[in-house]
């Protein structure tokens, strides 16, 4: 099978090996963990997006377990640490059997099948990277490499790598939100936490205890599409409201998995039906607001507006999107 690199920031790749920037996830078995299916054939067609020096969202996570699961799951790995910094803990993992990687929000953990410690949980952070690629050689600072003697997976600079029990992993779950994109996720959850802040909509979306995976990108073209103020404070939204947001989360979170774009434009608002050149950006999807301050807005031309909230940069159209409730 041809290999190649995949790149998070939106160039096109080949089936079947892959380099990101990314965090991570796990499922320690049983039902703590339900796995979302998505056609593996789906996930090799077209590169991720991020945005440039930014975590990247969700999807591309799942995305990541899928591929460590296409390349290793169910087969006994080789695991080392060429960097030295994981080197206990890659010694009594090596020839183990890697039973399945799962992604939470921005988090991946991998499973090994022994017990005790045997969860890999890993974030990248801003600068981390993991590549899977046919053996070859360590090139550079590999902290994990897992391999079967065909492939390589190699992970540099995260931000976490740690293996962890059960108990461990769990603790660190509980910090973190409903992942639109996992079948296990319940809307009301974070309804809770929205419905009783006084803090804007748009910082509550990127607070991964309450929404994980949720990143900039998929946090401005939700907003946008339902019309809604960023500035409106969660205790402001009706039920309904959040629950039609979420639930579009749902809906453009999975279409990322299984195409590797973050698309949110409707039909009638592509090029193609507009007549307009298509956008040309690193994150390689169709978009209303993100990264298009100065434009105009597809649906009503007016200037779309950006100011920074909580540190990052937040997009939306003044005229479409006034709804508080």
């Amino acid at each position: 099978m041809s290999g190649f690199v995949f790149w998070p920031w939106g160039r096109e790749v080949l089936p079947r090996f892959f380099l990101l920037t990314v965090p991570f996830h796990h499922d320690g078995g049983g039902s703590q963990f339900p796995t979302t299916s998505f056609p593996h054939g789906s996930y090799w067609k077209l590169s991720s997006t991020i945005g440039e020096g930014l975590v990247p969202e969700g999807h591309v996570i799942h995305r990541l377990a899928g591929a460590l699961n296409d390349a290793f799951a169910g087969q006994s790995v080789q695991v080392s640490s060429p960097q030295g910094r994981f080197a206990a803990e890659a010694a009594v993992l090596d020839g183990e059997v890697l039973r399945a990687a799962h992604a939470w929000g921005k988090h991946l953990v991998i499973d090994i099948d022994r017990p005790a410690e045997h969860l890999i949980h890993i974030h990248l952070g801003l600068i981390g990277t993991f590549t899977l690629a046919p053996h070859a050689p360590v090139r550079g600072q590999v902290r994990l490499r897992i391999g079967d003697g065909v492939t390589d997976a190699d992970l540099r600079g995260p931000q976490t790598c740690e293996l962890l029990d059960e108990a461990a992993w769990r603790r660190v779950r509980e910090r973190l939100g409903a992942d639109p994109i996992r079948d296990d996720a319940d809307w009301t959850v974070p309804w809770r936490r929205v419905r009783a802040s006084g803090r804007s909509i748009s910082e509550l979306l990127m607070d991964q205890s309450i929404t994980a995976g949720v990143g900039n990108i998929y946090r401005a073209e939700v907003l946008f599409r339902h019309r809604i103020d960023p500035a409106a404070p969660g205790r402001d939204l009706r039920a309904a409201t959040f629950h039609a947001i979420w639930d579009d989360l749902v809906v453009l979170m999975r279409a990322g998995v299984a195409s590797g774009r973050i698309d949110t434009v409707r039909p009638e608002h592509t090029p193609q039906a507009m007549g307009r050149p298509a956008r040309v950006d690193r994150h390689g999807g169709e978009v209303y607001v993100y990264r298009r301050a100065g434009q105009r807005c597809l649906v009503c031309d007016t200037p779309i507006e950006q100011r920074t909230v909580a540190g990052r940069h937040l997009f939306w159209c003044p005229r479409c999107q006034r709804r508080h409730h």
